[in-house]
């Protein structure tokens, strides 16, 4: 999907999503592909990743801040 497909779908401005995407690629968690336009200039198309990986490593953020929280509640 290109930023504007993405920002039509979400109803979110352009730039917020651009923003986004551009922080997920530097986070290797979705890729990138360059599409050269017949009028010339190109156009950027975004890909998920594997979702399974990506499902993995948010599980693993959420476990890891629940824990945090238990441990900070516990010595309170």
């Amino acid at each position: 999907m290109t930023v504007s497909e993405i920002s039509e779908q979400f109803d979110k401005e352009r730039t917020t999503i651009q923003k986004a995407v551009q922080n997920l690629h530097s986070k290797k968690i979705i890729d990138r592909r360059q599409m050269n336009l017949n009028n010339g200039g190109y156009i950027y198309y975004y890909l998920i990743k594997d979702k399974d990986q990506i499902k993995k490593k948010i599980k693993e953020i959420v476990t890891g801040w629940y824990k945090s929280v238990i441990s900070t509640i516990e010595d309170m």
